[in-house]
């Protein structure tokens, strides 16, 4: 009887085992294509710009750590992804801002022209996402938009043709600052997002 017990419990033993080594191997290869297509892509950029601190919350109690540099009259800005995540990112925009006039009441009266932020998103192993923020107060003008690296707008299905048509517009018309922005972060990151 003993000897049926001890054969039960070798039984379930090794596939105790067998399974931990396959959860092991499972965790390995997400750590590792996570690290080797995600995050070296961003460390590669990281390595371009400067760390810094960036004051957060008290109530969280600690700093943020970005990666900044600035470029001429350019500003790059880079968030590294949290551990086995994809929320980094990286911006590129006039440094100096919208700029608004107000009249005494404080009322804006006159804006600076369109504020166009460039988004960059490393995918794994190649290529980039990249969005367009624009920004212009003064015409009630706020439209976040994203692209392929081919330019091609993303998350059209439930957008209706005048606003695309819309959108369109404003890339044409703002072409030359767009590729601006897309050529300062190309030469300064030694990257290339425009897959030509």
């Amino acid at each position: 009887m003993n000897i049926f017990k001890d054969k039960e419990k070798a039984k379930v033993a090794k596939k105790l085992f067998a399974l931990f080594v396959a959860i092991l191997i499972l965790f390995s290869a997400i750590n590792a294509i996570w690290f080797l297509g995600y995050q070296q892509r961003y460390s590669h950029i990281a390595k371009h710009l400067d760390a810094t601190y960036i004051d957060s919350d008290e109530a969280i109690g600690s700093d943020l750590l970005r990666y900044k540099k600035d470029v001429d009259e350019y500003t790059i800005t880079m968030k590294m992804p949290a551990y086995l995540g994809l929320g980094g990112f990286v911006s590129v925009a006039k440094t100096e801002g919208y700029v608004v006039r107000l009249d005494d009441d404080g009322n804006i009266i006159e804006g600076s022209d369109m504020y166009i932020t460039l988004y960059i998103w490393p995918k794994f192993f190649k290529d980039y996402k990249i969005g367009l923020d624009f920004y212009d107060e003064i015409n009630s003008v706020w439209e976040q938009v994203e692209f392929t690296s081919e330019m091609e707008m993303m998350n059209t299905e439930n957008l209706d043709d005048d606003y695309i048509k819309y959108v369109e517009e404003l890339v044409a018309k703002y072409s030359d600052e767009i590729n601006e922005l897309i050529g300062v972060a190309e030469k300064t990151l030694e990257i290339n997002i425009r897959q030509d």
